[in-house]
């Protein structure tokens, strides 16, 4: 899920030397020494050439970065451990010259995550135009991925120094928890999905299409005939219809203890397969038509119906943190039917 950015403002130019560009620098300076020392003409000119191709060489990168813009485009959802593609759009503002060789890489605000070891390259920035380019993001871990700014480098014309320009933008992308086989808890999902539903005597009445009643209401123009309930328009003496409920489908609760030492690696290990195995149980059941909410000690996320999108569920996951095990709340309860998600076992891959 991608998060609001904040204002862009771009910084100024910073310069580092290639391995090729230290080369050439040390053999300009070996030449200036020796054209000094003997005085020979043919030096001074071969020194004069070399100097100007770096002065022309800094004035090139200049004129390509200046006038580009970045933009960044974050994905819709982004899971760990699986590749997402990235996009950033580079604006050439400038009124007739184009730009050549730029390199657009994000910068990351967390040490922790994998940061994109290739971002986007542009060949060729047209004026007055605008250009995306793609490339691919596989973060490792769950939770909070910070986005602080776009990179846009170049080292044209010669390679002998990458200059780059950083556009401040800064946005926030929540990475959900990997998904992983939970074969130990199919015959869980299979109980519960092989009970009928128990709906309310007083709200709901079993029909043979499969569509329960959610309630009775006055007929309205616009009613289909076959809606009508005829014994109880009789009984009442007015026309009332049947208000069929489109998702009579269980809500499942699935339940995760939270309660482990983070400063334990073998403890966090075990409680990002809890995480991963509750996001993946959820996918599962949502699949099948099931209403899904996730417990824990003291918080619960937001129950998402059968109809909706997952995405408050997985999002809630995704933020999730290990409580302290000492003075930790009792695990929350439902009426709902409820899965207990464990670690599983001690070595499948979190």
């Amino acid at each position: 899920m991608a998060g609001k950015g904040q204002s862009r403002r771009t910084r100024g130019n910073r310069l580092r030397f290639t391995n090729e560009g230290t080369l050439f620098l040390l053999m300009t300076l070996g030449i200036g020494m020796g054209a000094v020392n003997t005085g020979n003409n043919l030096l001074y000119l071969v020194l004069g050439l070399m100097l100007s191709l770096i002065i022309l060489s800094g004035m090139l990168s200049d004129l390509v970065l200046w006038g580009i813009r970045a933009k960044r485009r974050l994905p819709s959802r982004v899971i760990a451990g699986m590749p997402a593609i990235m996009e950033i759009e580079l604006e050439n503002s400038k009124r007739f010259l184009p730009s050549f060789s730029l390199s657009a890489v994000d910068e990351v605000d967390d040490p922790s995550q994998e940061k994109p070891p290739i971002g986007a390259y542009f060949l060729k920035l047209d004026a007055q135009r605008e250009h995306l380019g793609r490339y691919v993001l596989q973060p490792q871990k769950r939770g909070l991925l910070r986005f602080m700014r776009v990179r846009v480098s170049t080292r044209y014309p010669f390679g002998f120094f990458e200059k780059s320009r950083r556009n401040e933008h800064v946005e926030e992308l929540i990475v959900l928890p990997r998904i992983v086989p939970v074969p130990d808890l199919l015959d869980a999902i299979e109980k519960l999905l092989g009970n009928d539903p128990q709906p309310s005597p007083s709200r709901r009445e079993p029909r043979s299409d499969g569509i329960d009643i959610a309630g009775l209401r006055p007929f309205r123009e616009g009613d289909e005939a076959r809606a009508i309930h005829w014994r109880r328009s009789a009984s009442l003496g007015i026309t009332v219809v049947r208000e069929l409920d489109p998702n009579p489908g269980r809500d499942v609760a699935l339940r995760i203890d939270d309660a482990f030492d983070a400063k334990d690696a073998q403890a966090a290990e075990a409680f990002e397969r809890v995480v991963s195995r509750a996001a993946s149980l959820a996918l599962v059941l949502h699949e099948r038509g099931l209403g899904v909410e996730v417990l824990a000690r003291g918080q619960r996320s937001v129950h998402v119906a059968a109809a909706q999108p997952l995405d408050p569920v997985l999002n809630f996951l995704a933020l999730i943190e290990a409580s302290e095990t000492k003075g930790a709340h009792p695990l929350a309860r439902t009426h709902a039917a409820t899965i207990d998600v464990d670690a599983g076992a001690a070595g499948a891959e979190p």
